[in-house]
């Protein structure tokens, strides 16, 4: 119990965080100490950059982006840049003049931010000029996502909406109902062909059609269980992960879930806890653990491949699968190469930022790392 409220503390919006000071010191909680290891690969800066202030103070996921050779950054404070991945030259920047608390999303020609007062604005990708501003009257924590001429958007408020991307206008919306208490955030939807595909805070995964928002399918995550409010918190907290005709969802206090895309039948499930989302690399599945620990887990059976538990407590960001390693940031800042293999420790790198909450990037031999404080940095590995 003191663990999952040590979590909730770290997540919830900052009104609940009164309760929280209280929490007692345990032994069991503290973040694990780094260990010396045999490196055999180290992590060589090719560029950074400074972006804002970052995340802010409010537990913000701004989650860069990339596309065609350009990354697209943004900032709590309203900063919003675009930059070559190759070598971090400025393509262009603006500043919003207002708090930024979700993005960065990307559609056809567009590049979408959300605010706290429930506004979505969108840009041109090339030239960073304002096009348009719709009101969906709550706060947007995720990356708003468009194509085939609809922008579609998942509010704090667990409502989802589709937007025409040529004005903003309102086309459609599904209404979900929201738990008490959920973690401060919400899962970026993902567009697939036809559908839209979402996680939810009350435990559900749902298909919606994307031109009419009209529900396919619904199918349960995780069920909440336990007394008090803080227990049966089951935010399926991420975008799921989609791979061909499979698409795979985890949970906080779950499980992580094997569905059809198709009908959202289930194939196999396996006891979860995560805030993040998940990698796929090697036949497995990947996902950061709430309690620190990174777990593969076969995607044909739903076995455990392997689990590194050595980062224990130390708050990993979503993980990265790219080459032979998975890459995790946690929450000092230290930047953490495993092997797809066996899940031992390859390089670690201090990205010298107050932690890294947004997940690492990769692209064209680079990886990408956007550090809470701002710092954007684009890394090669070299063994």
């Amino acid at each position: 119990m003191i663990r999952r409220l040590s979590v909730l503390c770290l997540a919830l919006p900052l009104l609940w965080l009164s309760g929280c000071s209280s929490t007692p010191e345990n032994e069991a909680l503290k973040p694990a100490e780094l260990l010396e290891f045999d490196a055999s690969a180290e992590l060589d800066k090719e560029w950074s950059t400074r972006v804002g202030d970052g995340q802010g103070g409010k537990f913000n996921r701004l989650q860069p982006v990339i596309r065609d050779g350009i990354i697209y950054a943004a900032s709590a404070d309203g900063e919003i840049v675009a930059l070559r991945s190759d070598d971090g030259e400025e393509v262009w920047e603006i500043d919003v003049d207002e708090p930024l608390s979700g993005g960065v999303g990307l559609g056809d020609s567009l590049l979408f931010v959300g605010t706290p007062n429930g506004e979505v604005i969108a840009f041109d990708q090339l030239t960073g000029e304002e096009q348009w501003r719709s009101d969906v009257k709550s706060e947007v924590l995720s990356a708003p996502v468009g194509r085939y001429g609809i922008v579609v958007v998942q509010a704090f408020d667990g409502n989802i909406y589709g937007l025409d991307a040529s004005d903003g206008s309102r086309s459609w919306r599904y209404d979900s109902s929201r738990p008490v208490l959920t973690l401060r955030a919400s899962a970026t939807p993902v567009i697939v062909e036809d559908t839209v595909y979402a996680g939810l805070a009350n435990g559900r995964e749902v298909a919606l059609d994307l031109s009419s928002g009209q529900v396919k399918w619904e199918a349960r995550v995780a069920i909440p269980q336990g007394e008090s409010e803080i227990e049966r918190i089951v935010d399926v907290n991420d975008s799921p992960l989609i791979i061909n005709s499979e698409l795979y969802a985890v949970s906080y206090q779950g499980r992580l879930l094997k569905m059809d895309r198709s009908s959202g039948r289930p194939a196999w499930e396996f006891k979860a806890s995560s805030d993040g989302g998940l990698a796929e690399g090697f036949g497995n599945v990947y996902f950061s653990s709430a309690d620190g620990s990174v777990v593969a887990v076969n995607r044909e059976n739903g076995s455990v491949t392997w689990e590194q538990t050595q980062l224990a407590n130390r708050q990993l960001s979503s993980p990265t699968a790219y080459d032979n390693y998975v890459i995790v940031g946690d929450f000092e800042g230290y930047i953490h190469v495993l092997s797809q293999v066996d899940g031992s420790m390859v390089a670690r790198e201090d990205l010298g930022s107050d932690g890294i909450r947004s997940r690492i990037l990769t692209d064209d031999g680079l990886i990408y790392v956007f550090g809470n404080d701002g710092h954007l940095v684009a890394y090669k590995i070299v063994e």
